[in-house]
């Protein structure tokens, strides 16, 4: 039997949990109180996340859709299930793959996953990680489905991702703005653009731009009243594509017409993705 390890950030499940939660994320450090009810306030206008439902799902698709030797497993680096408990569950397999829900590779977000999966496994087994999968062909089809099916104008189009620290060695920008290009290469856009966002409130340092808030305001001085937004750095609905996409950005901006499409949640082409990475 082998095993398939999901890894991801965590969500909590209801706003009551979100001071435990912000103590993962903050490594222990204690929260200034404006930032927990900033939080929030944020779950609740959203209906709190829907993270772990849609992650439920896609394990539960995926390991449906991989021949039957394969079993999928669900680990969180911030919130419950955490990688460390789900490990436990893992002692019966001789193999196990792990694939971070993000494409992207990045020693800021998803070296931390990989670091702790090999810290806390047995030795004895046979560990596949796949670090990076941002030029799967099959993710760029997928993406490329999801645009098409949306009603969205494809005149000026922001693709977003989540901005981190700027690191000239890490290759995190290099590999969205590849994914982005591979996407449009097969769609007709008129104008399109690359932007980050959702950058943390009491984040330090530099951090990866230009801010999605610059690229609207620039194109809203150009005359431009329709954006359509592709959060292609997402792989699932969050905090900060339902948040800060589908209510900061409008409110910010209440003159320009927005149009999101969908991220690729628990889709059955997303699903052929995940598998072809399993067994491809």
């Amino acid at each position: 039997m082998r095993a398939v390890l999901l890894l991801g950030y965590g969500s909590p499940d209801k706003i009551e949990d979100i001071r435990e939660y912000y103590k993962n994320i903050s490594g222990g450090r204690p929260a200034r109180e404006e930032v927990i009810k900033e939080l929030e306030r944020r779950y609740r206008v959203i209906g709190s996340s829907p993270f772990n439902r849609i992650v439920k799902s896609i394990a539960l698709k995926l390991e449906s859709t991989l021949p039957g030797d394969y079993k999928v497993f669900t680990g969180m680096k911030n919130w419950k299930p955490f990688i460390r408990d789900v490990l436990g569950e893992l002692k019966e397999f001789d193999e196990i793959i792990a694939i971070a829900l993000t494409p992207f590779y990045s020693k800021f977000h998803t070296e931390r996953y990989f670091s702790e999966l090999q810290e806390l496994l047995n030795q004895g087994q046979k560990l596949e990680i796949v670090k990076q999968w941002f030029d799967s062909p099959l993710l760029r089809d997928a993406w490329r489905n999801v645009i098409r099916e949306s009603m969205c104008e494809l005149d000026d189009v922001i693709f977003t991702a989540h901005s981190l620290p700027e690191d000239e060695d890490d290759p995190y920008r290099e590999q969205f703005e590849y994914l982005v290009k591979e996407i449009v290469d097969g769609i007709e856009i008129k104008n399109w653009h690359i932007a980050f966002q959702s950058k943390p409130m009491n984040a330090r340092g530099k951090w990866l731009e230009p801010d999605i808030d610059e690229v609207v305001h620039r194109l809203q001085n150009e005359g431009v009243k329709k954006i359509t937004v592709v959060p292609a750095g997402f792989t699932y609905d969050s905090l900060e594509v339902l948040y800060d996409l589908d209510h900061e950005l409008p409110e910010t901006f209440p003159e320009v017409h927005f149009c999101r499409v969908d991220t690729l949640n628990d889709r059955d082409d997303f699903i052929k993705v995940l598998a072809d990475l399993v067994t491809g």
